[in-house]
């Protein structure tokens, strides 16, 4: 099991108290969402209830990264729902992540307002089918090799 690293953790969570409070300004350093958000940009993230396929949200992910990527709908999960998001240069879909892990939506983009266009958003729709449609080719192919072992 790896060693949970108790700073960044309290890290994750006093920003997601900050950001229960007002907008959130952040820089991006990785290059995953590039034709949207460039290297280095600073974004300002926001709180929000409902995400809707084709925002862009921040993440935790493991202990110790914060990442932005595409979100791209719902899944249900054995403790609730879980988010599936995937990386815009990502041929697939990252490992669904739960609720309580989301930090909020990108708002602003080096200052400019911004919002997913219609045509980001049903790119955004179709990524969630293909993520789905995934899962249960895995389940049914995890299913049939149990089948097969007994």
């Amino acid at each position: 099991m790896p060693k949970i690293d108790k700073a960044q953790l309290m890290k994750f969570y006093v920003l997601k108290q900050f950001i229960q409070q007002g907008p959130l300004t952040v820089q991006v350093t990785g290059d995953c969402m590039r034709q949207v958000i460039p290297v280095d940009s600073q974004v300002r993230l926001a709180a929000k209830r409902i995400y809707w396929p084709g925002d862009i949200v921040a993440f935790k992910r493991g202990v110790d990264q914060i990442v932005s990527h595409r979100y791209l709908g719902y899944l249900p999960g054995r403790n609730g729902w879980l988010a599936v998001t995937r990386a815009d240069n990502a041929p697939h879909a990252d490992a669904p992540v739960r609720f309580s892990d989301l930090l909020g939506h990108v708002t602003h983009i080096n200052g400019s307002p911004w919002r997913p266009g219609p045509m980001e958003r049903i790119r955004a729709l179709g990524g969630w089918c293909s993520a789905v449609f995934s899962a249960i080719v895995n389940r049914g192919r995890r299913a049939a090799n149990l089948v097969k072992d007994t």
